[in-house]
């Protein structure tokens, strides 16, 4: 009974390691996949971000209906389907976001506060709908979540390349009209430049934390579909719960 016993243990311990090594490397892959979604946009007009968004989901639609299909048409679950709205509703501004901040710019902050709302729902919970999640050190999980934030709001100052090249427009037509004699306030104009490049980043920053909320509240929405229904073995019933939900998000 004993070798019966060790031997169930050293299995379930392998077990959990693949779990882990697996759920590592799907996060691996999904940084870099989101890291250059976006790239191929830079290199086109891409408008107001609407046919972006629209044949993004409909992609989205096409590959959850599949698997839907594989999965054998699981039950419908509507937590599933409010993230996919908050998904859908966040995706809307972030062509805009993009074109306006940089992609790196953009995809930082907006991270970040993706980081933190996912972080605050799942680690203090949500009273009648989400159970706090227990850290095994919390001195690093505060000091990670602090180096997070600061990245993010340092980032909030750095200038992309569309305000350099405004900047140096300017300082070309302020130039010429120096050599023309042309007299002109050029210190209001100039701080006139200046609130108008703020005003603009300033809404930029706005919509890029409405995506990171719209993407951190769609994730907290799983983790209360996984907690409202726990399986018995971990691994095979999140896998379950995360197919199924692919289907019901890509309905919205």
């Amino acid at each position: 009974m004993t070798q019966i016993a060790d031997s169930l243990s050293l299995t379930d311990e392998k077990q959990s390691t693949i779990v882990v090594a697996s759920g590592y490397l799907a996060l691996l892959l999904s940084c870099v996949a989101f890291g250059i979604m976006f790239t191929p946009l830079k290199r086109t007009n891409t408008g107001d971000g609407f046919f972006v968004q629209w044949v993004e989901c409909a992609t989205v639609f096409v590959i959850g209906f599949i698997i839907n299909v594989i999965r054998g048409f699981p039950p419908f679950q509507w937590i599933a389907a409010i993230a996919g709205a908050l998904f859908a509703t966040g995706n809307v501004l972030a062509v805009p976001v993009v074109n306006g901040l940089s992609m790196a710019t953009a995809l930082l902050l907006w991270g970040t506060l993706q980081i933190v709302i996912g972080w605050s729902v799942s680690r203090f919970g949500v009273p009648g709908l989400l159970a706090p999640t227990e850290v095994k050190h919390n001195a690093l999980n505060y000091i990670g979540i602090f180096i997070t934030v600061a990245s993010g709001v340092l980032f909030v100052f750095v200038e992309n390349s569309n305000e350099k090249s405004e900047r140096s427009f300017i300082e070309v037509e302020r130039s010429e009209w120096k050599d023309s004699d042309t007299t002109c306030d050029s210190d209001t104009s100039d701080a006139a430049n200046k609130g108008k490049r703020l005003r603009r980043k300033l809404l930029y920053v706005f919509m890029a934390m409405l995506v990171g909320i719209s993407n951190g509240l769609m994730v907290a929405a799983i983790e209360v579909l996984k907690q409202q229904h726990p399986p018995i073995l971990f691994y095979q019933g999140s896998q379950q719960l995360d197919y199924s939900r692919i289907g019901n998000r890509s309905c919205i």
